[in-house]
């Protein structure tokens, strides 16, 4: 990864003050290093942006496969508690801002890769005892997963949302 302390603290700034006070001079003081160096290393902001982003994502898809790893209905738990936990870090809303943005580099830093999805298709494998699914049914099902925060991150009751991840994957496996 290209300059990892500065990605990161890129991405920190990003989760805790919002993508409307993310500054090239907030990354260079949580990065502790001269605001000068963070142009050296990215020629725009939103250069640093798309790789952060790109990183969001690749951390999304392994937090996610490792869920499912634990394989079954415990797998599924364990994948509940990870979609939880990232929206109360403000790790989903991040996302999220990152997501609304109409620069294309950031778009494309986002999108979830075939590779991804041939892991995470090996995941869900292991977790719902299924061997086969469709790269259509795996990005949709990657969609459904970020929609599902979404009410989370709006305040709904958590139980509520609980069970319409359960009725989801019930309709997964019938």
């Amino acid at each position: 990864m290209k300059q990892p302390r500065i990605v990161d603290a890129a991405r920190a700034v990003l989760v805790r003050d919002g993508f409307e006070h993310w500054t090239v001079d907030r990354v260079a003081r949580e990065a502790r290093c001269a605001k000068g160096l963070v142009h050296y290393h990215f020629t725009s902001k939103w250069e640093l942006l798309a790789v952060v982003a790109g990183a969001m994502r690749r951390d999304r898809a392994e937090r996610r496969r490792g869920a499912l790893a634990v394989g079954g209905a415990v797998g599924l738990d364990e994948l509940w508690a990870l979609l939880v936990a990232e929206v109360e870090s403000g790790e989903h809303s991040a996302w999220l801002a990152l997501a609304s943005s109409s620069e294309h580099a950031i778009r494309d830093a986002m999108l979830v890769q075939p590779s991804e999805l041939r892991q995470l298709a090996q995941s869900l494998g292991g977790a719902l005892d299924a061997t086969e699914f469709s790269d259509e049914t795996l990005a949709a099902i990657v969609a459904v997963l970020d929609g599902l925060q979404l009410p989370l991150v709006l305040g709904q009751d958590r139980e509520a949302v609980r069970e319409v991840y359960d009725r989801f994957w019930l309709s997964v496996v019938s």
